[in-house]
């Protein structure tokens, strides 16, 4: 999937303007001024923009292309980190000791990796190694740049998250309420 719909699916997923928002959302904020929006939308895209986003930002600053080989070790290196439980796991463990509430957002980074497993591989240099740095195994699965009904599969997929959020707010419910209650403990149930 790409970088983009990586972000937007994870906001859909985690943010209180989509899905995990319940009934309540944004409570009239709109997306836009609502934290867990841009911070599930940022660490969606995060695993990519951290390493072939950091690689293309110094090949343009340095070469004026952003396609250049010449630092791709450490770029790659970068990738393996940004999308294996190694990685999650050393980012799960600072955000729980700087900022717990950012926990929930950070979710659509584990579902960023979930996703490109079946979407990169076939011998593809950027095939998922969930197992890095302890072993190489990545999934062989399909290209999602080589198919174009992934693509647009991924959008429409990523326009269900966010079309089942609307629906929730017409109905109600969420993670973010218990057991029927909502967010500010009125006592209001679902």
């Amino acid at each position: 999937m790409d970088t983009l719909v990586h972000g937007i699916l994870g906001a859909g997923c985690f943010s209180r303007a989509g899905l995990a928002g319940g009934r309540r959302g944004t409570e009239g904020k709109g997306y836009l001024r609502e934290p867990t929006f841009w911070l599930a939308l940022g660490f969606g895209m995060a695993p990519d923009l951290m390493s072939i986003g950091a690689g293309m930002a110094v090949n343009l600053w340095r070469s004026g292309s952003l396609w250049s080989q010449a630092h791709w070790d450490w770029v790659m290196g970068l990738y393996r980190f940004s999308h294996s439980l190694a990685g999650m796991t050393v980012v799960a463990g600072v955000l729980l000791a700087v900022r717990r509430a950012w926990l929930l957002p950070f979710c659509a980074w584990p579902l960023h990796v979930l996703c490109d497993i079946p979407t990169h591989g076939g011998g593809s240099v950027y095939a998922t190694e969930l197992f890095w740095p302890f072993g190489s195994w990545g999934w062989h699965g399909a290209n999602w740049w080589e198919r174009p009904w992934m693509f647009w599969g991924s959008w429409v997929l990523a326009g269900a998250v966010w079309g089942a959020a609307a629906a929730m707010r017409l109905r109600g419910g969420g993670i973010f309420e218990k057991h029927g209650q909502n967010r500010k403990n009125t006592g209001e149930t679902a």
